[in-house]
C-alpha cells in the first residue's frame, strides 16, 4: 500500500532538489510528480485523487497561483516518514507561509533601474472582504507604488521578459497603485461622521436611507 505525501516548496529549483533526493533515498521517480504553473482545478482535483480533503486541497491550489511548486510523491506506507522528513528538511511551507514569503519578496522588490520600492501594499481579500464569492477571489491584490502598474501584455496573460519596463501608453482609468493613493471627493449637504469614507460605505449608506436591508457579506459602513 502507499501513501499520498505532499509537500509545497517555494519554487522548481527547491522541488527539483526534493525529488533528487527522493531518488536517491530509493523511492521511485515516476511516483513523483511535481506540480507547477497549472490550473487551480488540476491541483485540486489531483490532491483529491490522492486523498486529500476538498477544502486542504483547494488551498495548496489557490497558493500556488501565487507561485511555488508541489510536489505529490506516493510513498509505500513504511517509507511515508521518511518522505515526510525529506520535504521539511528542505524547508516545505504551509499556503499561508508560501503566501508570507511571496508578500515579503514583492515588498522588499525594488525598480533595478532607479533602485525605487515598485509595491506598497498587499491586500488579502480573506481578511477584508465576505461573501458567498469569496472563494473566487485571488488569495493576494497588489497596491503598486505610484508610476507603477501591471503591464498591458500582463493584462493579456503574457509574461514580459523585464520585470520593470517603462510604459509609453496613456495612464487612463487605472486602478492598480495602492488605493490610499486614489483619493476620491465625496460631496454632500450633510456632515459625514467616518473620517475615511469608502466606496463600500456608499451602498450601505444608500440602503438604509432607504430603510432597505443589507445584503450578506456587505462591508460598508452608514456615513451618516
Amino acid at each position: 500500500m502507499t501513501t499520498a505525501i505532499i509537500g509545497l516548496f517555494e519554487n522548481a529549483d527547491i522541488a527539483n532538489k526534493v525529488v533528487g533526493e527522493l531518488t536517491k533515498s530509493g523511492f521511485k521517480k515516476d511516483a513523483i510528480e511535481i506540480l507547477q504553473n497549472v490550473a487551480v482545478s488540476k491541483i485540486s482535483s489531483r490532491l483529491v485523487e490522492a486523498g486529500y480533503e476538498k477544502d486542504k486541497a483547494e488551498s495548496y491550489a489557490k497558493a500556488m497561483q501565487q507561485g511555488g511548486a508541489l510536489i505529490v510523491a506516493e510513498a509505500p506506507d513504511d517509507k511515508a516518514e521518511e518522505a515526510l522528513s525529506t520535504m521539511r528538511k528542505f524547508q516545505a511551507l504551509s499556503p499561508e507561509a508560501l503566501l508570507e514569503k511571496i508578500s515579503k519578496r514583492m515588498l522588499e522588490f525594488r525598480d533595478v533601474d532607479t533602485g525605487a520600492p515598485v509595491v506598497d501594499a498587499l491586500y488579502a481579500p480573506a481578511k477584508i472582504f465576505k461573501g458567498k464569492h469569496l472563494e473566487h477571489a485571488p488569495d493576494l491584490l497588489i497596491g503598486f507604488k505610484p508610476g507603477y502598474r501591471s503591464s498591458w501584455q500582463t493584462a493579456l496573460g503574457a509574461v514580459p521578459r523585464q520585470t520593470v519596463i517603462p510604459n509609453t501608453e496613456a495612464w487612463v482609468g487605472d486602478h492598480c497603485i495602492a488605493s490610499h493613493f486614489v483619493p476620491g471627493v465625496l460631496l454632500s449637504y450633510r456632515k459625514s461622521k467616518l473620517a475615511d469614507p469608502q466606496l463600500a460605505d456608499l451602498t450601505v449608506t444608500l440602503l438604509e436611507e432607504f430603510s432597505a436591508p443589507r445584503a450578506d457579506g456587505m462591508i460598508g459602513r452608514n456615513i451618516y
